[in-house]
């Protein structure tokens, strides 16, 4: 809960944020349209007593509630796969791909162990035996990033 907590409390620090209001915030206009509506306001004594109210802070899949999760919207990445005639269009530098890999595996709230996802390591696996290489071989050594 405090770590919830916090995130949001950064959250107005981003320009860019999607939902840039505090915990406190919310729990606040939430109170404030009950008020206007003329409905019973819900008696938050603090953030966390807002977070434990089942239908202020609704289960996604437990043990996680909605102010617990990332928006859908949240990140991105994009990636340009073009022959390698191509490339050189694009970038002086292009990077080359040796193998790729992919995997499913179960949801998150059915995983005994969430440090570890059986999904990335089998895609893994499936990249490093088509390329021949090994996690030691990989290096990178220029930091991409998408403009503003």
């Amino acid at each position: 809960m405090n770590v919830t907590i916090k995130s949001h409390n950064n959250a107005p620090l981003n320009p860019k944020a999607q939902f840039p209001m505090t915990i406190r915030d919310m729990m606040n206009m939430k109170m404030e349209s009950a008020k206007k509506k003329g409905i019973p306001v819900p008696a938050w004594e603090d953030e966390k007593a807002f977070l434990r109210d089942p239908a202020a802070n609704p289960s996604v899949a437990w043990p996680m509630h909605l102010y617990d999760c990332c928006p859908i919207s949240d990140g991105a990445s994009c990636i340009l796969l073009v022959a390698e005639e191509i490339a050189r269009n694009f970038t002086d530098d292009p990077i080359y791909i040796a193998g790729i890999g992919q995997g499913s595996g179960r949801s998150f709230h059915d995983c005994e162990d969430l440090s570890s996802f059986e999904a990335t390591k089998h895609a893994a696996q499936e990249a490093y035996g088509m390329s021949d290489l090994t996690p030691k071989d990989v290096q990178f050594s220029k930091c991409m990033t998408a403009s503003p």
